[in-house]
């Protein structure tokens, strides 16, 4: 298994954690546990979706850009 990102929350007793990982047989899979949860959820994506995931993350996290204006000085 390879672990391409993870998680762990530091602020409660039994934190909540995010791992996505490559499974030795290639399957990537996303695995969640809330806070306080006992019990972990797992989820199965292929590459494609991995990547729409990457995808859409950035665009989140790019910086909006300032609408450019034009003024027309008077004079």
């Amino acid at each position: 298994m390879k672990t391409i990102h993870a998680h762990t929350e530091t602020t409660a007793r039994v934190p909540g954690f995010v791992n996505i990982s490559e499974q030795d047989d290639g399957r990537i899979t996303v695995t969640v546990r809330t806070r306080g949860g006992q019990v972990p959820s797992t989820i199965t994506m292929d590459r494609d979706q991995l990547a729409t995931l990457g995808a859409d993350v950035a665009a989140f996290l790019a910086p909006v850009e300032a609408p450019k204006t034009t003024s027309k000085v008077k004079g």
